[in-house]
């Protein structure tokens, strides 16, 4: 029996290795002059097989034994992607397995035929960056088969020379296993490859180590120690047999194309094609000032590097004060040259003579302040100062602090700002000395903007909705 399945499976690998030899010229060259990479590949393997889970085992045994027994594989794949593959395999194989020392030692010549899906991880999980061709490849695969077995072992303990047929499996619908592994392929050239893999078998059930069925004798779960016709099927009650196997391999690539669709990087075309694209020199008079805009349409042709320009090359200037940005110390309000675009906090607009004759009408000018915020800018603290001294020398006088905001968010969530902004500005000024009896802080929102017609304040310039966000005071 065992020679009539080698000769099944060399038979199987001599007609596929001549199928392409023996189809008509014409068929061979149309159903591959539309491809660029071979697909079918053929598969021979040998290695060892190892009982791992059942009642007799080649690993754990009882006495710490290893019992190696052997394998053959011959298989078929069709890789339909660079990534995926079929693979059409039949294996022939046996193992040693015994049960303690001195006790009962059996064996099992098996014969397998099984249908894998067959996984390059390599492959399919290659970096997008990596254009350098690769040499190994990590591959994953699984799948059913059809397991016949034919599992031996001696009935006396310590006779090994007595050896019994004691389960004879038929390929048949009960006789389905499932095979799970890895392999690592070397690509030795663009014919062949060689692997290693290993291989987990689950039997489906547990007769496969020899144990026999159920109650082929005294039951090993009752403690009978008869010596003869001993019952191993409960050593290891409820698990089903399981091998492995672990195999050297060479692999031929049927075809006759440069590479293999496996081995292939799909993205390799793409970093051709894109190094093959001519460099195209677009600014004809080049770039003088470095600002990333051509001299050919370059307005302002002397912008300082580092500068914030605009379409045309020139300088941006934000505020509108006639001052660009990249001199401009105070980018989003208006200023001064002389104090390098920040304006002038320092000054009060009413002089002191004239407060009492203008009581009912004298309101300070305000501090603003930046997008969604209510902390004090540094610039505004000379100003606050400025203001905390002219509230002392009125004395007793009381202000109201309003608090405005642009017409940006909710008329909710602006009245909530404006009263943080204020209660921000009294604090400040209550740390100056002036005492907090002395002003009442009102948060307005967007209810009374210096410029109105921001609204939405998309329809302004920035500068405008920052004035927008102001503090300012009235004399009561």
């Amino acid at each position: 029996m065992r020679k009539i399945y080698l000769i099944m499976l060399l038979a199987l690998g001599m007609s596929i290795s001549n199928a392409q030899q023996v189809l008509p010229t014409s068929t061979r060259v149309s159903s591959t002059s539309d491809r660029a990479f071979d697909s079918w590949s053929i598969s021979l393997y040998g290695g060892t097989s190892l009982i791992q889970t059942g009642d007799l085992t080649s690993i754990d045994n009882g006495v710490g034994d290893w019992n190696f027994g052997y394998d053959v594989e011959l298989g078929i794949t069709k890789s339909i992607t660079h990534a995926f593959g079929i693979s059409l395999n039949g294996n022939y194989g046996h193992t040693e397995q015994q049960y303690g020392p001195d006790y009962f030692a059996g064996y099992t010549d098996y014969y397998g035929i099984s249908l894998l899906a067959d996984l390059n991880m390599t492959s399919l999980l290659r970096r997008v960056d990596t254009k350098n061709p690769y040499k190994f490849a990590i591959h994953i695969f699984g799948g059913p088969g059809v397991l016949r077995y034919e599992a031996y072992r001696n009935l006396e303990r310590g006779v090994f020379d007595q050896e019994y047929l004691i389960v004879d499996q038929k390929s048949d619908l009960g006789s389905f296993y499932w095979k799970l592994g890895t392999e690592l392929k070397y690509k030795l050239s663009n014919s062949f490859d060689l692997n290693f893999r290993a291989t987990y078998n689950m039997t489906g059930d547990e007769e496969f180590d020899g144990s026999g069925p159920s109650h082929f004798g005294y039951n090993n779960s009752n403690g009978a120690n008869s010596d003869f016709e001993y019952d191993l099927s409960d050593v290891e009650e409820g698990k089903d047999d399981a091998f492995l196997t672990l195999a050297l391999g060479l692999t031929y690539k049927i075809g006759k194309h440069d590479e293999h669709v496996m081995w292939h990087d799909p993205l390799k075309g793409l970093y051709d094609r894109v190094a093959a694209i001519p460099v195209v020199k677009v600014c004809e008079k080049g770039d003088k000032d470095m600002d990333g805009v051509c001299d050919d349409w370059d307005k302002c042709l002397n912008t300082p590097k580092g500068a914030r320009i605009d379409g045309s090359g020139c300088p941006l200037d934000t505020d509108l004060d006639g001052i660009f940005d990249y001199e401009d110390q105070c980018v989003t309000v208006p200023g001064i040259a002389s104090l390098k675009g920040c304006p002038d906090n320092t000054k009060v607009d009413t002089s002191i003579e004239n407060l009492e004759a203008e009581k009912n009408t004298l309101h300070l000018r305000g501090i603003e302040f930046d997008l969604d915020k209510a902390d004090i800018r540094p610039d505004a603290e000379p100003f606050l100062n400025n203001v905390a001294r002219v509230i002392k020398l009125l004395g007793n006088k009381t202000w109201t602090v309003e608090g405005h905001t642009d017409a940006r968010a909710s008329e909710k969530y602006n009245l909530e700002l404006s009263q943080r902004r204020v209660e921000s500005v009294v604090n400040y000024l209550v740390n100056k000395g002036i005492d907090r009896n002395l002003l009442t802080p009102v948060g307005k929102g967007a209810t009374e903007m210096k410029h109105p017609e921001c609204k939405p304040a998309t329809k302004c310039p920035e500068w405008k909705n920052f004035e927008n966000r102001r503090v300012i005071f009235k004399l009561n």
